[in-house]
């Protein structure tokens, strides 16, 4: 099949119309044959594509910015095969190049110019701490040689112009993201206070400030993101993107070539904010290295010298308040021998660390030394090496991880540690969760405003210094609250569930119990009270907890009084003391039917409980140990009583009675069974 360039990828080496079909033998855009082509021959070769192209996964460099060019991947495989690195050499013999690139510093004050009239103004040093400059006359625009172009296409970036393909030959090359201003477009006018011409200015961008860049969307900027501008308007976004106004085109005769560094956080969040990345914000927002805006701007003028020989190159002007990498480690060679797990020499290590570019300042080279004071150079010092494991690591990887000989881990093996309060922990949540059919549920450990007012619950609490949100700035002291929510949100799907939470409150007085908490909600025809009631004395008879009691507030010989907290929402008549031993630890109620409303809890019974599960666990572990005993030699006898009692007197109170007055163990149970109405009084019965 006969196939034209566009099908197979060829349209920018060999432009045609879709259907046409050219002849090779005639000029490709300037790259003339000087081959005889043959029928059957590899076009590949005949085109001089035949190339070989190394992909990179992007995640094994992503936190290397020096790696993110091709200098600096020959650079770290010249250390893998220990290959020596070719220096970058911007002058040939002969040249004059140190004269065309003569830099201008800026030691003091923040502006600086060069013999062109160009002037650099950096407002804010933070964001940007250098920026470089060079103003380039005599530029014809044109297609790039046949060499660039098919460099940029095959690493995929499309070929513009020679000037754009520059920039983007260079920051390929060497990582520096670079930018180039059409000269005539950037607007400049007298300074009143010394008559001097302005040209490029850095600073952040004013409220409501537009930007059209060179994709041709408008953006609008904020004070946060960086902008670079002339004296009237933003012509690029700062480390992101050109802008369109300034852009070059086919009419461009003179330029003002950009290197620069800029701080990573800020073109990370401009380019968040904007929905917008490029291979520039790319790299900038890894951090790096200040020095290689020096070294992309001497290359990209190098290169624009020979693609245009004619170009007038002014002198350089650079702006730079970026300190000089100082960061020293530390590092002794056991500690590097000890995270490795294994020896290694002393020479080996030394030059290893050389190779891959670090200074070893306390280097002795005729005695082996147990120590190395380390000196990180630039390219490495953007966060990427900053403490001895960062060191032992590049050891590790240089020497080989398939070198380090395996060894077998050496632990000491202790007998585990019977922890009663975690096995009371998964008792008691496997009981409420497979014997009551409970569903267990996590809450945040802060409670809401609203529901605290609703309950009543305004008493001290613990202010967040930083809430979540403003209606969740208390830590809560009681799991209630959260509760309510819980049965609220659940409403929704189900007509009756329960569910239960164990975890800590937090009180003004510092300390955090433990909760247990729990609720049921039922059906308005079912007593969720007496079923709650239930639950809470299955779950101390399979916790083996006797020394309990479930005693009425305010009729109990301990003379409990239902706290006012409880007396908001719950309901006197059905609301009891949970009590261990003597101590009360803990409550359970149903909720108040005047509370209902203010929830949608309509045609519901609902019944609250909360234990302390601290004091819980130390009723348990009171309680004596779980012994033998063999079955009783003759069955139980059991009797039937009952008393006719006043109305105010209830069945805790005859159940505590009794227990403290007889002492025998021949009785070992007291069971209520009914209570009848006799009018005035009542008949209690019990076995």
């Amino acid at each position: 099949m006969i196939c034209s360039a566009n099908e197979i990828g060829l349209e920018n080496i060999i432009p045609c119309a879709a259907d046409e079909v050219m002849d090779l033998d005639k000029s490709v855009q300037g790259l003339t044959l000087n081959r005889q082509l043959k029928p059957g021959q590899n076009l590949a070769n005949a085109l001089g594509l035949n190339d070989v192209i190394i992909e990179l996964d992007n995640k094994s460099i992503t936190h290397r910015p020096d790696l993110w060019n091709h200098y600096g991947v020959a650079r770290e495989l010249s250390v893998i095969y220990e290959s020596k690195l070719k220096p970058f050499s911007f002058c040939h013999a002969g040249s004059n190049c140190h004269r065309q690139f003569l830099a201008v510093s800026a030691s003091q004050g923040k502006r600086s110019r060069n013999k062109f009239g160009m002037t650099i103004h950096i407002e804010d040093k933070k964001f940007c701490p250098r920026y470089i400059g060079c103003a380039v006359k005599n530029i014809k625009i044109a297609p790039s040689p046949m060499w660039l172009q098919k460099s940029l296409e095959a690493v995929g970036m499309r070929s513009i112009n020679n000037i754009v393909d520059i920039t983007n030959y260079v920051m390929l090359d060497l990582g520096e993201p670079m930018h180039a201003f059409d000269s005539s477009k950037v607007k400049s006018q007298k300074s009143k206070l010394n008559n001097e011409a302005s040209g490029i200015i850095i600073r952040p961008a004013k409220k409501g400030e537009k930007i059209t860049t060179l994709d041709g969307v408008e953006r609008k900027l904020d004070e946060t993101m960086l902008v670079i501008a002339d004296e009237k308007k933003p012509i690029a976004l700062a480390g992101i993107m050109g802008g369109l106004d300034s852009g070059v085109d086919e009419n461009t005769t003179e330029i003002i070539l950009e290197a620069a560094n800029f701080d990573a956080v800020n073109i990370r969040k401009t380019s968040q904010k904007l929905n917008v990345r490029t291979e520039a914000s790319n790299r900038f927002e890894k951090r790096l290295d200040p020095e290689i805006a020096w070294l992309g701007m001497q290359k990209a003028l190098q290169l624009i010298k020979k693609i245009l020989p004619e170009a007038e190159i002014g002198e350089v002007v650079d702006i730079n308040y970026a300190k000089p990498a100082d960061i020293k480690i530390k590092i002794s060679h056991d500690f590097i021998e000890n995270r490795m797990g294994q020896k290694i020499n002393y020479k080996e290590v030394k030059d290893i660390l050389e190779r891959l570019g670090f200074e070893i300042v306390t280097s002795n080279k005729r005695q082996v030394t147990s120590e190395y004071l380390i000196k990180v150079l630039s390219w490495r010092a953007t966060g990427d090496i900053d403490c001895p494991e960062d060191i032992v690591e590049e050891v590790a990887r240089i020497y080989g991880y398939n070198n380090l000989t395996d060894q077998p881990i050496h632990l000491s093996l202790t007998k585990p540690v019977y922890q009663k309060d975690q096995e009371l922990v998964v008792k008691t949540k496997e009981f409420l969760a497979l014997n009551a059919g409970l569903n267990e549920i996590f809450n945040y450990p802060w409670a809401s405003e609203i529901y605290l007012k609703k309950l009543g619950q305004n008493g001290k609490m613990i202010e967040l210094a930083n809430p979540p949100i403003d209606d969740n700035k208390w830590l809560q002291k009681s799991l209630i609250p959260n509760l309510i929510k819980n049965i609220e949100d659940n409403l929704r799907y189900l007509d009756e569930f329960g569910i239960f939470e164990l975890s800590r409150v937090y009180n003004v007085d510092k300390t955090e119990p433990k909760m247990l908490s729990g609720a049921l909600v039922v059906d308005k025809n079912r007593d969720a009270f007496f079923e709650t009631k239930g639950i809470i004395e299955n779950l101390f008879g399979n916790l083996r907890i006797t020394d309990y009691a479930l005693s009425p507030y305010g009729g109990s010989p301990a003379g409990r009084q239902i706290t006012k907290f409880l007396e908001n929402y719950l309901n006197n008549e059905k609301c009891l003391a949970v009590l261990a031993g003597e101590k009360q630890i803990g409550w359970l109620g149903e909720l108040k039917k005047d509370i209902y409303s203010q929830f949608n809890f309509k045609n519901r019974n609902i019944c609250l409980w909360e234990i302390n599960f601290d004091e819980l666990v130390d009723a348990a572990k009171k309680m004596p140990a779980v012994k033998y005993i063999p079955l009783p030699q003759f069955p139980a006898v059991v009797r039937d009583l009952a008393f006719e009692l006043d109305w105010k007197v209830r069945w805790a109170d005859i159940s505590f009675v009794i227990l403290n007055l007889i002492q025998d163990p021949v009785i070992n149970e007291i069971e209520f069974l009914s209570e009848f109405d006799l009018g005035s009084k009542k008949s209690v019965a019990f076995r």
